[in-house]
């Protein structure tokens, strides 16, 4: 696996994240909802553009083989998010899963970073990985009443 590859599967996973918020988008009812979706949308939309910047812009040799070549595919497989709701999916069940996303797009990122020896990679993935970890308090303070399922109290 190389440099470019781990950007690939950046980039994947931040499409993956867009399609999943437009299709929600357009099964909900609620308004405040559907725009809270939008707007993730567009932040993913955001964090795609970086990444393929970054990719593109020659500041990084993106044929070099990595250290760990099989981190894609253990972050592929530890990433999926199942996702249930259809269009009688309450508020709390759409804030539950963004919050689930959010936490494991910053637990990608993280990972990412961590295994990356590039410096200009390792800085944007711990970027998005903070702007990530953002989102998810963003969602919480917005819409949740109640803390995500790994803060709750035992």
């Amino acid at each position: 696996m190389t440099i470019g590859d781990l950007l690939n599967v950046a980039i994947q996973h931040e499409l993956k994240s867009q399609i999943l918020y437009k299709h929600l988008s357009t099964v909900v009812s609620d308004a405040s909802a559907r725009d809270f979706l939008l707007e993730l949308v567009e932040e993913e939309r955001s964090h795609e553009r970086r990444l393929h910047a970054l990719k593109a812009s020659g500041e990084i040799d993106t044929a070099q083989p990595l250290d760990t070549p099989d981190v894609a595919d253990e972050i592929a497989r530890g990433h999926a998010v199942y996702v249930t709701l259809d269009e009688h999916s309450s508020m709390d069940d759409i804030v539950q899963l963004a919050i689930r996303r959010e936490q494991r797009a910053a637990q990608l990122f993280q990972r990412l970073a961590a295994s990356s020896t590039t410096p200009a990679i390792r800085a944007l993935f711990l970027q998005l990985a903070e702007e990530e970890s953002g989102h998810e308090q963003q969602v919480i303070s917005l819409f949740s009443s109640d803390p995500a399922p790994d803060e709750q109290a035992d």
